[in-house]
């Protein structure tokens, strides 16, 4: 009878800790917390479509210029290179904003990923508020986001005096 009793209990055991270690993931999940630190990093669709408030004006710009050497500068540098005073004790490398891959991304992803952070990356929901946040993606967009080239704007207008272009 106490073997059958104890069997009982382990098993309610058991199945309760699966159960919460199955809530605490799907928690993560649906706050949009990576699984893993490495591969794709990927804003949710609705985090993606969620459009920048404020214009990249002179004064956003020059506020999240303020906020980005208080608070990215550290590991992000000055130049944006990923090679500022503190990645000497991160464990991975930190990404040059100077890639243009970043910038292709809406400012909405780029947005939830300041606020969320991955890996070495804290998240600055809780330290910055969604003005601050705002204004240091205005900043970085208008340093590190590769400018267009007078040939791209030269192939474009080409490209739409084209009849064949037009289909």
């Amino acid at each position: 009878m106490k073997t059958a009793a104890l069997s009982s209990r382990l098993f309610i055991v058991f199945t309760a800790v699966g159960t919460a270690r199955a809530l605490c993931l799907a928690g993560a999940a649906a706050r949009g917390a990576p699984a893993k630190d490495r591969g794709e990093w990927k804003a949710p669709s609705r985090a993606a479509r969620k459009p920048n408030p404020l214009p990249a004006d002179a004064a956003s710009v020059k506020a999240g210029k303020v906020v980005y050497i208080a608070e990215c500068v550290d590991c992000h540098g000055r130049r944006g290179a990923g090679d500022g005073p503190g990645t000497k004790d991160l464990k991975s490398k930190v990404p040059p904003l100077t890639n243009a891959d970043i910038w292709r991304q809406p400012d909405g992803a780029l947005f939830w990923k300041i606020s969320t952070g991955r890996g070495d990356m804290p998240g600055f929901e809780d330290m910055l508020g969604d003005e601050k946040r705002w204004q240091v993606l205005n900043y970085a967009r208008a340093t590190f986001a590769p400018r267009p080239t007078a040939d791209a704007g030269a192939d474009v207008a080409a490209q739409k005096q084209r009849p064949e272009a037009k289909r």
